[in-house]
């Protein structure tokens, strides 16, 4: 009797360590972080709209004029760069509160205060308050 349990003991124990070591780990994705979101895709811009001001065509066109046909590229160090079919104009940029804004600043221009109203794998979409208009401008942005 005891032989026979040792026995059925013996082959449980050997099954249970078989199992275990058989178990295939499922590969774990990273975590999409806004930096992640943000630093592993170029973003060409897609288009704007203009809120909350009686220029609101003017501001809309000037916007497109300024970053129609650009791709922006943001590194995880802070540095940027907007490239345009003419030129690339570097900048830097980073986070504010609690990864919901991006402060964004090109070599030229002092800082634009986005708020983050959309960050995925697939779209970036963010808002700013016109200086000179009061106006909101919303920005977005496709991956390529």
């Amino acid at each position: 009797m005891y032989k026979s349990l040792s026995i059925k003991v013996v082959f449980l124990v050997f099954a249970i360590f078989v199992a275990a070591i058989s178990c295939k780990k499922e590969d774990v994705a990273p975590e999409e972080t806004p930096l992640l979101l943000l630093t592993s895709n170029q973003w060409s811009f897609s288009g704007v709209s203009v809120t909350g001001s009686d220029v609101n065509i003017f501001l809309e066109l000037g916007v497109k004029t300024l970053y129609g046909g650009s791709t922006f590229s943001f590194d995880s160090e802070g540095g940027s760069i907007r490239t345009t079919s003419s030129s690339s104009i570097t900048g830097t940029w980073a986070f504010a509160n609690e990864e919901t804004a991006i402060i964004y600043t090109e070599d030229a221009t002092g800082p634009l205060d986005w708020t983050i109203i959309e960050l995925s794998a697939t779209i970036l979409k963010v808002s700013y308050i016109d200086s000179s208009s009061g106006a909101e401008i919303t920005l977005t942005f496709n991956p390529g």
